[in-house]
């Protein structure tokens, strides 16, 4: 299948998809990247791409990312399920996958973008390794958490292969293609590791976001949440607020006027109706919460639909 057709397939098949519209993002703007977005026509394996990322449309690409978090939390949803991030994370992203970024704060990501052709050439020796078929793998799997040293093999290595990329000595492209093959096997080796108490923590934190994104219309408490989390109360509230930088009640709300934000933008619906469809039904109490949290008021958003600071 050629990548414009796989597009075309991709793009048809996301937009059906209505988990979408559960995501603070304009379903509208889901895109598909081919290789000719990213790579020069006759350039090396890899790209590398450092950004403070914010939110994104939920978009698909034809070639391979491998994900380091430097700095920052957010959260990542990935064919549906929701992840949180935070510095010292590594996850790849495969051309099966769709995935997006939303509610980020200073999130510092270095993303190693691959050519398809590169990873078609040397995925059976990846997936030989038990933490490339962690990172290869058919299913995504949710992000490793790596400690300092480790972080700091990768990190050198990147910064290594940056160099090359934008090198014009003989021999580039070789060195590219075996410095990126030296990343990538050190990322698989540490991805080896036996997932650690801190991992599965933030897979149930993980939980219970995935858990909010499906009911936040609801009149969810924090019961229900910290049950999604399989923890208590109690130690959900510490757990959430350490991994994701804030209270789950607030995260929550913050969702909920992400929603209606794009609600405002994207239909004619009154906003006391809006307000309810996203889960808060006292219309007073709304207008309140919206403008504390956006600057501004419903009415003068969906005129001028810009937040402020």
């Amino acid at each position: 299948m050629t990548p414009a057709k796989r597009a075309k397939r991709y793009n048809k098949r996301a937009k059906k998809n209505r988990r979408l519209n559960e995501l603070p993002i304009n379903p509208h703007e889901l895109t598909y990247w081919d290789e000719g977005m990213v790579f020069p026509p006759h350039g090396g394996p890899a790209a590398v791409r450092r950004t403070v990322q914010g939110t994104t449309a939920m978009h698909g690409h034809a070639f391979t990312e491998m994900v380091v978090v430097t700095a920052g939390i957010g959260t990542h949803a990935v064919d549906g399920i929701c992840y949180a991030l935070s510095p010292g994370d590594i996850f790849v992203i495969t051309a099966r996958h769709r995935h997006s970024y939303y509610q980020t704060q200073q999130l510092h990501l270095i993303t190693v973008m691959i050519r398809h052709e590169f990873m078609e050439a040397h995925r059976e020796d990846f997936v030989q390794i038990r933490g490339g078929r962690r990172l290869f793998g058919e299913e995504f799997n949710r992000p490793r958490s790596l400690p300092p040293e480790e972080l700091d093999d990768c990190l050198r290595l990147i910064e290594r292969l940056e160099r090359e990329l934008s090198s014009f000595q003989e021999g580039a492209i070789t060195m590219q293609n075996a410095l990126l093959l030296e990343l990538i096997v050190t990322a698989c080796r540490r991805a080896e590791a036996p997932a650690q108490i801190e991992d599965l923590t933030r897979a149930n934190i993980g939980r219970a976001l995935s858990f909010m994104e499906r009911h936040y219309a609801s009149d969810i408490d924090l019961d229900q949440m910290a049950k999604a989390a399989h923890m208590s109360p109690r130690s959900f509230q510490r757990h959430f607020k350490a991994t994701v930088g804030m209270p789950p009640l607030q995260y929550l709300q913050r969702h909920r006027i992400a929603n209606c934000c794009r609600l405002l933008r994207e239909t004619n619906a009154s906003v006391q109706s809006i307000a309810a469809d996203c889960g808060i039904p006292e219309p007073a109490y709304f207008c309140r919460l919206f403008r504390r949290m956006t600057g501004t008021t419903p009415g003068a958003f969906r005129k001028h639909p810009v937040l402020k600071q």
